[in-house]
């Protein structure tokens, strides 16, 4: 799950433990203009269902990232000077199908 300061200047991405009904943070993203971009509101499990995915611009441009349930630092799935506009797991949950404007910023790929 993810929270939202009011001012959208912060974005977390919660884990809950379902068992106690805690909460801990898994990633915090802080941006002085604002936390958004084309990927922002990505966020889902990747297969074996330990790893989260997620978009965020934290290099500047709107890539895609992982990071484990568990804890630790977040590792960047995609990168370039470039966005990720777009993701979708495939079923088996081993690959993604990403829409980005790697060409052009005006015009969209589909890649998989």
């Amino acid at each position: 799950m993810t929270a939202r300061a009011g001012d959208n200047k912060d974005r977390w991405i919660l884990g809950l433990d379902v068992a106690t009904g805690k909460t801990r943070v898994l990633d915090h993203e802080h941006d002085d203009a604002w936390v958004d971009g084309p990927s922002s509101f990505l966020l889902g499990w990747m297969k074996g269902d330990r790893e989260i995915y997620f978009g965020s611009e934290r290099t500047g441009f709107a890539q895609l990232y992982s990071v484990s349930f568990d804890g630790g630092e977040p590792k960047a799935l995609t990168s370039g000077k470039w966005e990720v506009i777009g993701a979708t797991l495939s079923k088996d949950r081993s690959r993604f199908f990403l829409t980005t404007n790697e060409g052009d910023p005006a015009e969209h790929q589909c890649t998989r």
